[in-house]
């Protein structure tokens, strides 16, 4: 079969290609580029495979005046820059030995076998530039079914990776539209006692990526039952608070039709699958979460009052920020379109006096000035920041 593809004209694809090519390779578009365009989603990173060797490749590329980044090249992949347009180019492999997270390797030349290592047969995909498609495990098939299957043996597969159980879920919370496949399912759940042997950073990725998705209860429910949360020790077994939230966001979101609003998602969600009185300092901590990530998180676990209406909420946001009272407007299911449209465009104003204003009425720099300021920029922000600087040193004047 063929699939047509806008990014198959892509002028930088078709120019990494043909330097490859000219050094005598073959090559193909791979994974989650094929499979995607395959179901008409949005398109990530282009990834392609050779019959190359890496060295070879890096000498072409750079032949033909691209840019040849060595970036794993022990494991064959090359990424070949063209108008800063990133192509990871990996040479075709077979595994020699993996112990559940790291794989050894040996280049082979052989397509059906670099595809026989992938974990889940839509992701067993590759295509030419021309379109055509190569699919030795059913992949395609699958798709159509929004079937999530293991390539071969789903134990071989997950030994070969424990991280493939998480990746599991989150695809079958993508792709899947029908029951989980039950061989995959079962061979995730008879070895899901070996997820603790995961890097925490790779937990953290892959349970955000798949809270991403429109609609994650169902599968996070699945995990539940299947232990998952149990085996990596993490407080995230309330499925009904996540439910809540991602059937907030969804009704949100459709009205304000606007992508910005996904940002922090899967953070907010993260946040309401916890079960109660969770730590979020600890949660932050067992998930490696960013410096950025875990100060949001913390921020959400800290309730505000949400009241006293627009005034109120610009109140709030001057001091704690946006981001602290949009999580929790959409958290508490309180948030109306209107009202995080009317904060969003709401420039956050600045107080306008300074110590040298007070100074200019007399008063000496010191503990004293410090109270006056916070005093009267107290009284500036329950007037809804409307006072100028003149009426500002007009109240000073009561004051003092």
């Amino acid at each position: 079969m063929r699939v047509t593809a806008a990014f198959l004209e892509n002028d930088c694809l078709r120019r990494v290609v043909h330097a490859v090519e000219t050094a005598g390779g073959q090559v193909r578009v791979v994974g989650g580029c094929v499979r995607d365009a395959l179901a008409g989603r949005p398109l990530g990173d282009i990834d392609l495979a050779t019959t190359l060797p890496p060295e070879a490749v890096m000498a072409t590329a750079q032949a033909a005046g691209l840019k040849a980044i060595p970036t794993g090249i022990e494991h064959g992949t090359v990424t070949v820059v063209c108008e800063r347009q990133p192509f990871e180019i990996t040479t075709l492999r077979r595994d020699v030995k993996t112990d559940g997270r790291h794989a050894e390797v040996a280049f082979t030349t052989d397509w059906r076998e670099d595809a026989a290592r992938r974990d889940f047969t839509i992701n067993a995909l590759s295509c030419t530039l021309e379109g055509e498609v190569f699919d030795y495990f059913g992949g395609v098939d699958d798709l159509r079914a929004g079937r999530v299957r293991f390539v071969g043996n789903p134990l071989h597969r997950i030994k070969e990776d424990v991280l493939r159980i998480l990746r599991f879920f989150r695809f079958q919370a993508y792709f899947g539209t029908e029951e989980p496949d039950g061989a995959a399912l079962m061979g995730c759940q008879m070895l899901v006692s070996l997820l603790p042997n995961l890097s925490r950073e790779r937990v953290r990725t892959e349970l955000l990526k798949l809270l991403a998705a429109p609609d994650p209860v169902p599968v996070w429910r699945l995990m539940i039952r299947s232990d998952v949360f149990k085996w990596l020790e993490l407080p995230l077994s309330n499925a009904e608070g996540l439910e809540q939230l991602v059937s907030i966001e969804t009704k949100l979101f459709d009205q304000l039709a606007e992508d910005g609003w996904r940002q922090g998602l899967a953070l907010r969600r993260l946040w309401a699958a916890c079960k109660a009185k969770t730590n979020p300092q600890e949660l932050a901590a067992a998930l490696r979460l960013s410096n950025d990530e875990a100060l949001r998180l913390r921020a959400m676990s800290t309730p505000l009052l949400l009241t006293g209406g627009e005034a109120g909420l610009r109140r709030l946001v001057y001091q704690h920020g946006l981001q602290a009272v949009t999580d929790q407007l959409i958290l508490s299911g309180t948030a109306m379109p209107e009202q995080l449209k009317a904060l969003v465009g709401w420039t956050v104003p600045v107080f306008p006096l300074r110590g040298k204003d007070l100074q200019a009425l007399g008063l000496a720099p010191g503990p004293r000035m410090g109270e006056l300021l916070r005093h009267i920029e107290g009284w500036w922000v329950e007037q809804d920041f409307s006072p100028d600087k003149a009426a500002c040193l007009r109240y000073t004047h009561t004051v003092l």
